[in-house]
């Protein structure tokens, strides 16, 4: 199929794609603006808009537009990790959790750092580079994956508990499911009672966040104790008890 192209004023390459006669076509090639016709174009689509008109080839890329559309892709997915890290910054203000700040800002740093990556020469070679950082599981994908490859209880079903009587908490960075039960520390055991514990169920982390520290400092309110779950084919209810204020010392966080 032959192609007719053509130089914008913008300098990029205008392409037609004739339905019919290739010569009928001609027509639309604004006046005294030079075109060719060719019988391929090798073009790119995602990257259309750094190809300039070629009077031989028709259109050829430039690589240092392609570049700056590559860091435009790295700049629209770093878009949504940043806006809720911003989130979780100004809630680690109102704690005023400077530990949690400066994870924050060191995250937010590394995130905006990705544009100033060094990008090879050809096309081909610029799209082969992406940022770990934009590349990783969400906590919450992390999470389902190990609950579907680990345990016998669907990652929809979880969820659905936690959801009419639990917390769920879901950050890029952490993901929880979490609910107050009634710990029996001499029986090793949950029971029926009061709460004096919360039992967190489900919990995962990305990019070198701490889901046992992010509860403990998002839980609504503390108790004596603090349970962490584990769940393995053929296998019971492992679940691993903590103090409370042992547990947040060890984790350099204290509540008023």
């Amino acid at each position: 199929m032959p192609f007719i192209t053509y130089p914008q004023l913008n300098g990029q390459v205008a392409v037609i794609i004739p339905t019919g006669d290739v010569q009928d076509c001609i027509k639309d090639v604004p006046a005294g603006v030079p075109y060719n016709i060719v019988e391929s174009l090798n073009i790119d689509n995602d990257y259309f808009n750094a190809y300039e008109f070629h009077p031989e080839e028709g259109a050829v890329v430039n690589i240092e537009k392609a570049k700056a559309l590559h860091l435009e892709k790295f700049r629209a997915a770093r878009t949504p990790f940043l806006a809720a890290l911003d989130i979780q910054f100004m809630k680690a203000v109102e704690l005023d959790d400077s530990i949690k700040q400066a994870e924050i800002a060191a995250d937010k740093a590394a995130l905006r750092d990705v544009t100033k990556v060094a990008l090879p020469d050809t096309l081909p070679e610029i799209k082969q580079v992406w940022p770990t950082i934009l590349s990783q599981m969400l906590a919450w994908e992390i999470a389902r994956q190990w609950q579907d490859e680990n345990c016998m209880t669907p990652f929809e079903e979880i969820l659905g508990t936690h959801l009419s009587c639990g917390i769920i908490y879901s950050t890029p960075s952490v993901f929880l499911l979490a609910r107050e039960v009634t710990w029996d520390p001499v029986g090793h055991e949950i029971i029926d009672g009061d709460p004096n514990a919360w039992f967190v169920e489900l919990a995962a982390s990305a990019r070198h966040a701490t889901a046992v520290r992010e509860f403990l400092r998002i839980a609504p309110r503390s108790h004596p104790w603090a349970l962490w779950h584990r769940q393995s084919p053929g296998r019971k209810h492992d679940i691993h008890a903590y103090e409370w204020d042992k547990l947040s010392a060890r984790v350099g966080l204290q509540r008023a």
